[in-house]
């Protein structure tokens, strides 16, 4: 008989590292004091690194868990049975039932498939071999048995988890500019340092994660896993979706946001996603590395390239509770993506043709010089021609609406000036007016807290009347599923109100940091990012209407787009529609 062994810890801790040798060399020993024949040419280590290793004839997962959906991530046991189908042993050699799974499912149909394979698992901790019929009752008992203890072990663990999270305790691995002594968060001053620089680069500097992230490796920046006690300290290269997580992360703000997610079963890896009102959350100013203002305006800026450079795609995923509940998670995507945030030069992801609504293509020419037999290379000031036509010639637009970007230059500094010029204190109440009914807003938000407050007594109230079992099972059932109800009707009704405050309050402050931005605008030093704080588009087209082909520019400003006269007729709209309703 063909014999291979099976081992598995669940950290890279020294101690479970000699857990895997006393594994390793405990079957070794047995299967040559049985005469089995060790398997060869195959066999694996996979580490939690994510990388791979040959062994001679046995598996070894090092760092994983026996849950994560169950054998999913655990790339040496699906070796393994892959390598059982090839036909390359007869028999799986195991320590214990937890170490090859913790789920009774899984369990159940690896031993099955593998048994109509012909290759049996020996389970060493109760001494039985699933290729026998006899065993099969018996070893689903015991997996059953082992299933349970995990299931306990991870009640008591998350037991002991939610009470260091109310001690301002964090419980996973410390966030980029933090250390994490004794359980407890410390900013690390070299990484915040850093989480600075990102936000100085993204905000003032217009430049998106992906150049983020060249700059930063670069400049030789350590990452978080640039230390390791095993492999000590080596460079790695930053990737953008750390970047990603850095700018997302209101830890940097002081804000602790904990119990999010609670895994209902541990076996099965299914995480229920918890509602927002069961967060956890602290705020600490000791953790503070970025102040309040410069995170709600990098916020903004991130949807707002989200927004412009392509439209929302909200993905549901449902997954399933082992109570048959289900729980939704909705990730965001951008879709129809057709070009990317930029910051290269002057105008960026500003400057579009006015006729196909596609970026202007930045260009150098040159022009040869020959003077008494010399050449000499000139280069001319740089032009701008519609990226469209360039591309596909008139097939795709008409216009080439070539421009000389020194002009541009000075066309915007004009329209900018004026701008400074014009009177906009009338501005932002009347946009508020004119979008928003707030007249009875106040009113609405106390009778929808008011009934709120009155259904969760009720849900209390009902509650007790089960515990001194006056109410049926049935009874009570029925009642809480009304009561549960109506309390996520008026959560919504009530979100929707209280979001009018917060649109306000958003508009407000993107009116205050545009007018800002434009009051103090530096004119002899003039950036992308600089631009972008006031303009949304620069639009050029060609106006052949009396057979001369005139350019005209158009700008698109973030606020202030519509003049006095506007607003106020918009305002008498609006009142006298709210005057005929």
């Amino acid at each position: 008989m063909i014999a291979t062994f099976y081992a598995r810890v669940s950290t890279d801790l020294d101690q479970q590292q000699q857990s895997i040798a006393n594994q390793v060399e405990y079957f070794k020993e047995y299967l040559r004091s049985h005469n089995f024949e060790h398997a060869s040419g195959c066999g694996q280590i996979s580490r939690k690194d994510g990388s791979n290793e040959a062994l001679e004839g046995y598996y070894v997962d090092e760092g994983l868990t026996a849950s994560k959906s169950d054998t999913k991530n655990r790339r040496a046991f699906n070796q393994m049975i892959k390598d059982a189908k090839a036909g390359k042993f007869t028999a799986i050699f195991v320590k214990s039932i937890s170490r090859f799974s913790r789920s009774v499912e899984t369990t159940i149909k690896v031993i099955k498939d593998l048994k109509e394979l012909g290759v049996g698992v020996y389970f060493d901790d109760i001494k039985m071999n699933s290729i026998d019929g006899q065993n099969e009752m018996l070893i689903t008992m015991f997996a059953s048995v082992a299933q349970e203890e995990s299931r306990v072990k991870s009640e008591n663990i998350h037991f002991g988890i939610m009470r260091g999270i109310k001690n301002e305790k964090w419980t996973s691995s410390a966030p980029f500019g933090y250390d994490k002594i004794d359980g407890y968060l410390q900013i690390n001053e070299d990484e915040a340092a850093v989480v600075r620089m990102i936000y100085e680069m993204y905000i003032n500097e217009g430049l998106g994660i992906k150049l983020i992230a060249k700059r930063l490796t670069e400049l030789k920046i350590p990452t978080k896993r640039s230390y390791s006690k095993k492999n000590g300290f080596s460079l790695r290269k930053w990737h953008h979706s750390t970047i990603k997580n850095i700018v997302n992360n209101p830890i940097h703000t002081g804000r602790m946001m904990q119990n999010r997610t609670r895994k209902t079963d541990i076996n099965r890896g299914i995480i229920k996603y918890n509602p927002v009102d069961e967060y956890i959350v602290h705020k600490l100013e000791r953790l503070r590395i970025i102040d309040d203002n410069s995170y709600k305006i990098l916020q903004i800026e991130k949807d707002e390239r989200m927004k412009k450079l392509g439209t929302y795609d909200h993905l549901t995923r449902t997954r399933e509770d082992v109570d048959g509940m289900s729980y939704q998670k909705v990730r965001v995507q951008v879709k129809n993506r057709t070009e990317r945030h930029s910051a290269a030069h002057l105008f960026s992801n500003i400057f579009y043709c006015g006729h196909c609504d596609v970026a202007m293509r930045r260009r150098k020419s040159y022009h040869l010089r020959v003077k008494n037999k010399n050449i000499k290379l000139e280069t001319l000031p740089f032009f701008y021609v519609c990226a469209t036509f360039d591309i596909y010639g008139k097939a795709q637009c008409n216009y080439r609406n070539m421009s000389q970007e020194h002009e541009i230059i000075n066309w915007v500094k004009e329209r900018i000036k004026e701008k400074q010029n014009i009177d906009t204190s009338f501005y932002i109440d009347e946009l508020i007016n004119i979008n928003y009914d707030t007249s009875n807003n106040s009113e609405e938000v106390e009778r929808l807290e008011a009934e709120y407050k009155e259904l969760e007594t009720e849900k209390t109230g009902l509650i007790k009347m089960k515990a001194k079992e006056l109410i049926s099972e049935g009874e009570f059932k029925s009642e809480y599923k009304k009561i549960m109800d109506e309390i996520e009707l008026k959560t919504k009704e009530l979100n929707k109100e209280q979001q009018i405050f917060k649109e306000i309050d958003r508009l407000k402050e993107e009116y205050y940091d545009y007018m800002e931005a434009l009051k103090s605008f530096d004119f002899d030093n003039i950036t992308n990012r600089s631009l972008k704080k006031i303009i949304k588009k620069i639009k050029i087209v060609t106006d052949n209407s009396d057979g001369r082909k005139n350019k005209l520019f158009y700008i698109e400003w973030k606020f202030l787009n519509m003049n006095q006269t506007s607003i106020a007729y918009e305002s008498v709209k609006k009142f006298f529609n709210e005057y005929q309703g």
